[in-house]
């Protein structure tokens, strides 16, 4: 019984994976084929290829669908259309993280998102003689990708706090400049030790 079940889901499985193969991207190809396409072109870099990936895998979750015009148009898929895409995706992610992480946040965790409480923090943590920091990105690419949002812990009052800057998002989030200003001091203090998570340095 428990063997024929899991043929049933391994078939079923093999036929998800061929009709994720056979969507339609217009112009007369399948998803697989004009993605074989564009990631066969020698312009694309290894970020490209990682946000072309990316794309493909939301078009065949139905997370987003093609531009309207170029599709009813007739127009093969492009490279620049599908880094297009990936600018919705990447939006979309963003939001997703920030919610969950509001939806998440422990007692001890604060979100910033007004000037008062970045102050507040900034006092608590000149009274540290530890910290942890981290930037959230759009990536890895210290070229095109940027921040998004600092992470920063008091490690002896073990309070975290998180400063989304740039997320796409209707939440109200403060100025980027701003929150560098005035996070540079803290930053640039030799008398605290810093402890980097998942270090972005030449980012930052």
């Amino acid at each position: 019984m428990n063997v024929k079940i899991e043929l049933n889901e391994s078939k079923s499985s093999a036929l998800q994976e061929a009709a994720k193969r056979h969507i339609d991207a217009g112009a007369g190809e399948t998803l697989e084929e004009a993605f074989s396409r564009i990631l066969s072109a020698k312009t694309v870099s290894e970020t490209d290829k990682q946000r072309i990936l990316t794309v493909k895998q939301a078009l065949e979750d139905g997370e987003i669908t093609r531009e309207q015009k170029a599709y009813e148009k007739g127009r093969k898929l492009s490279k620049a259309e599908v880094l297009r895409l990936y600018k919705i995706v990447e939006e979309r992610q963003q939001e997703r993280i920030l919610n969950e992480m509001k939806d998440r946040m422990p007692d001890n965790y604060r979100l910033i998102t007004d000037e008062d409480s970045l102050l507040y923090m900034v006092a608590e943590m000149t009274e540290e003689r530890a910290i942890v920091f981290d930037v959230e990105t759009t990536g890895t690419d210290i070229w095109s990708d940027y921040i998004v949002g600092h992470v920063l812990s008091a490690v002896e009052s073990d309070k975290h706090y998180y400063i989304p800057t740039k997320h796409e998002t209707e939440e109200t989030q403060l100025d980027h400049d701003y929150v560098l200003d005035v996070l540079k001091p803290i930053y640039e203090d030799e008398t605290v030790m810093k402890i980097a998570h998942n270090a972005k340095l030449l980012v930052l």
